[in-house]
């Protein structure tokens, strides 16, 4: 809790300006992509305009142009996704919330629209894909609406094609695992990898956004 404490304090005083500049940024993404990634049960502690920040930035961050600040950005995305998939951490934020798209499907669609689908994603693409699987374990209907709402801004004659390689990427018996540790999960972990990867070269052969 006392981390968090911290968090708390130096948040505020991060702004879009003071993210400008590069050392700063590194190292402020450096502990907030380490601690998401090992304490996020705590960010339930966190007031909700606070939690907002947080999750806004890490947003901003994973779009960065700097590898490692866009690595940790994911990191912490990934941190909150798994947390929340195990013990529905987010709940209490969720419900707070006036945004009426829904946090994680917010999420789920700026790692779409604003990593996976652009050609910054191939120097994060093993973090991306580990943010992923989580996000759509999470509610994997909730993640096909928010794919169904990107196919429409797709070229019509693409469209089914990307719908497609989403199916074959979440397959139902990897999305059952996300949560696992131990052996079955770094298993499961290293499958999905490779799978995204395979996923990332086909739709990227053909994807064009509107």
């Amino acid at each position: 809790e006392m981390i968090f404490f911290g968090l708390q304090q130096i948040l505020p005083l991060m702004t879009r300006g003071l993210l400008q500049y590069p050392n700063l940024c590194t190292q402020f993404f450096s502990l907030v992509g380490f601690m998401l990634e090992t304490y996020a049960e705590q960010i339930k502690l966190l007031p909700y305009d606070l939690f907002d920040a947080l999750l806004e930035s890490l947003l901003y961050g994973m779009s960065h142009h700097d590898e490692s600040i866009a690595k940790s950005s994911l990191q912490g995305l990934t941190g909150i996704a798994r947390e929340h998939l195990e013990t529905r951490v987010l709940d209490v934020h969720i419900a707070t919330s006036q945004n009426h798209e829904g946090l994680i499907d917010k999420c789920t669609r700026r790692l779409l629209m604003e990593v996976i689908f652009q050609n910054i994603i191939w120097d994060r693409i093993e973090p991306a894909g580990v943010a992923l699987l989580p996000l759509a374990a999470i509610d994997i209907n909730r993640f096909a609406v928010v794919v169904q709402s990107i196919s429409s801004q797709v070229q019509p004659e693409h469209q089914q094609r990307l719908v497609a390689a989403f199916q074959a990427l979440l397959k139902p018996e990897v999305l059952a695992k996300a949560s696992s540790t131990g052996y079955e999960g770094r298993k499961n972990r290293i499958m999905f990898k490779k799978d995204f990867e395979n996923f990332c070269h086909e739709i990227h052969s053909f994807l064009t956004i509107k």
